[in-house]
């Protein structure tokens, strides 16, 4: 299980080098900027080592292992699934992924794959417009569960793919 206080603590010196490489880049590009943005980095991965991470990779991969822990913890995916019921589906197959198959068959509860909460976070209850399944928030979460993680399908992006599939 990810250490929340050491991933909070790395996210925080993410923040500070995202700032001071905002800040070093202000004025647009210039020559020195590179070697001026290493101490930065090393600033960065510095604290990070200090928090037990030896990568930026390993970093994000406990930060993200967090989120999708936290978000089990404080939604509850609920509804049945009606096979789309004769609508188009608006999944993006994330429904019937193997893993999902795999789930059913053994009698464990539905639940879509870990990321498609993140998927579909700009859309009410997460979810695409067309399903019958949603998540419900059923806790508070204790930290910011959206840090570094997908930006999610745009509104436009679906509408978009719901066009060229209706062709």
């Amino acid at each position: 299980m990810p250490d929340k206080q050491k991933i909070l603590a790395g996210r925080k010196a993410v923040d500070a080098y995202r700032t001071a490489h905002t800040a070093l880049m202000k004025d647009g590009w210039r020559k020195g900027i590179p070697e001026e943005r290493i101490p930065l980095l090393n600033t960065m991965l510095k604290a990070l080592k200090g928090q037990g991470f030896n990568s930026q990779d390993e970093f994000f991969a406990a930060n993200k292992e967090l989120c999708y822990q936290e978000v089990a913890r404080c939604y509850q995916y609920g509804g049945e699934c009606d096979e789309c019921e004769g609508r188009s589906r608006g999944c993006f197959d994330s429904c019937h992924l193997p893993e999902v198959a795999e789930d059913a068959e053994k009698g464990l509860p539905f639940f879509p794959r870990r990321q498609a909460f993140y998927d579909w976070r700009r859309f009410e209850e997460h979810k695409p417009p067309t399903c019958s399944l949603s998540f419900r928030q059923v806790a508070e979460p204790t930290f910011d569960i959206y840090w570094g993680m997908s930006e999610g399908i745009t509104t436009e992006a679906y509408d978009r793919f719901k066009q060229k599939e209706a062709k």
